[in-house]
């Protein structure tokens, strides 16, 4: 189970990648963000770099944790492994969904936002269905030990 969630998770990381570059070579020089409920300007440069090093630093970090628990052959780090490698993946979908956002928003043309609405709602929820999954998988183990 543990090699389907990380190829879930290779899967969606280059996915979110090679979205941004997608989104990238679309955008104007100035993209429009919202920042304290005011629209700021932000240069195309910028934002690719402020995006690529969230994709990297989440990722990476989540990597990590789970390589370091490559050593543990227990139920528990077994779990935490799949679980991680899972919340990148989630984490990359919803990093994905916004980025088409943006692609939509700067793009100019007359677009229905109630449309993306919902898809980035179910995306954020999935964020966090996986993130609540291991302090209930926690509880359940704490429970019937």
């Amino acid at each position: 189970m543990n090699r389907l969630i990380k190829a879930l998770w290779f899967t969606t990381l280059v996915s979110a990648s090679a979205f941004l570059l997608f989104v990238y070579a679309g955008f104007r020089e100035d993209q429009l963000i919202f920042v304290n409920n005011e629209l700021e300007g932000l240069d195309r440069e910028t934002f690719f770099f402020l995006a690529l090093t969230i994709i990297t630093v989440s990722n990476f970090t989540f990597y990590i944790l789970s390589w370091r628990l490559r050593k543990q052959d227990n139920r528990m780090a077994e779990f935490i492994k799949g679980w991680l490698m899972g919340l990148a993946s989630a984490l990359n979908f919803f990093l994905i969904v916004v980025l088409s956002f943006l692609q939509i928003f700067n793009g100019g043309e007359n677009f229905n936002y109630q449309s993306i609405g919902y898809l980035i709602f179910v995306s954020l929820g999935a964020v966090i269905i996986c993130a609540m999954t291991l302090p209930i998988f926690l509880v359940k183990e704490k429970i019937s030990s």
